[in-house]
Order: C-alpha cells, then sequence, then structure tokens
C-alpha cells in the first residue's frame, strides 16, 4: 500500500492518493494496480486524516 500527499501551491494538503496492489495480468505478467483518493478533511488534524487514509 502506498500512501501520498497531495498538496497545492501553498503547500497544504488538499487530498490523499492511496495506490494498491490488486494482481497481477494472466497475460502480460504485470502488475494491476487500483488508486483512490481521499480528500482532506480541513476541520480534523492532519494525524486524523491520514489514519483516515489508511482506514480505506
Amino acid at each position: 500500500m502506498n500512501i501520498q500527499e497531495r498538496r497545492n501551491k501553498d503547500g497544504k494538503i488538499t487530498s490523499y492518493r492511496i495506490r494498491v496492489f490488486d494482481h497481477r495480468d494472466t497475460q502480460t505478467y504485470r502488475q494491476v494496480f487500483r488508486t483512490l483518493s481521499i480528500k482532506y478533511d480541513s476541520t480534523n488534524s492532519e494525524a486524523w486524516n491520514r489514519k483516515n487514509a489508511e482506514k480505506q
């Protein structure tokens, strides 16, 4: 699992992008990933938002 912070020009976190390995393609044997984007909730702390993204 890979979680990346997405920031705007001011350096504030706007969302988190989560990338998870799903399976391998049976013909090409390449890895297939699933991607999910989670919006940053400014009413809660940064640690809370990070934990929420990890739960997803």
